[in-house]
């Protein structure tokens, strides 16, 4: 032990700890602050963007705002739904074969499924590990295998069920996007910015489809991949607000 502490350099540890410590404080008090005050005066983004933009576009920005926060709010909502969906069938698997804890690894494997393609592996993973700690000592060598390969099924076919089914089904119709544009994008996103770009891929993909809406709709190419949500938009033409509002 005496060698071990002397090994490790208590200063830079102590030094990363603070700095880690610090950065973290202020970024969920940022988050809290600004929080705050956009919920206290929904238009101070509004007015924000009015003060850098050219007189006759405001309009344009207030439909994006409204349309952005429209289109958003529906796709969180099917995130959500992915997310309880995922949690359910794994938890309810996990149980059918026998695991205590099966709702706690329907959690964790739930949440970590957010991140697109790498999450479920990840989730899977340390729901294995997990479930392996259940057993007993005596029992870990004869049954850890068996368990471990049921585990997998569960985790396998609800990744199955989520990647042909529920993803297609919600995200699709969320933010009208084809299941193949989707897919595109995602892997674009994790080339360009990793785990990160991945989680906020299709939101930013839904927001960039809204302003190529209000600024270049006469593309064609704008025009081929902005169809189904144009359509969508246009149904809430009369919820829209006022120009210059």
């Amino acid at each position: 032990m005496n060698e071990f502490l002397q090994s490790v350099n208590i200063q830079d540890f102590a030094g990363s700890l603070l700095g880690m410590i610090g950065s973290l404080s202020i970024g969920v008090f940022s988050v809290i602050f600004l929080s705050f005050f956009f919920m206290r005066d929904d238009q101070l983004f509004y007015k924000g963007l009015k003060a850098f933009t050219p007189r006759d576009s405001h309009d344009e920005i207030a439909r994006i705002l409204f349309y952005s926060k429209k289109m958003l709010s529906r796709y969180f909502i099917g995130l959500f739904t992915e997310l309880f969906c995922v949690i359910t069938l794994i938890s309810i698997g996990m149980y059918i074969i026998g695991l205590e804890n099966a709702i706690f690894i329907g959690v964790v494997a739930g949440v970590f499924n957010i991140i697109p393609y790498l999450g479920p592996i990840i989730g899977g993973a340390i729901g294995c590990l997990v479930g392996l700690t259940t057993l007993s000592p005596e029992l870990f060598a004869d049954q850890s295998g068996m368990l471990l390969i049921k585990m997998l099924v569960v985790f396998i076919s609800t990744n199955l069920i989520d990647e042909f089914v529920l993803q297609p089904l919600i995200f699709s119709r969320s933010v009208k996007a084809h299941p193949i544009e989707i897919f595109i994008i995602i892997l674009m996103a994790g080339t360009i910015a990793g785990p990160v770009g991945m989680i906020i891929a299709i939101p930013s993909y839904t927001l960039l489809r809204i302003i190529a809406i209000e600024f270049f709709s006469h593309w064609d190419f704008v025009q081929n991949i902005t169809g189904n949500l144009n359509k969508e938009l246009q149904k809430s033409r009369g919820e829209e607000p006022p120009a210059n509002e």
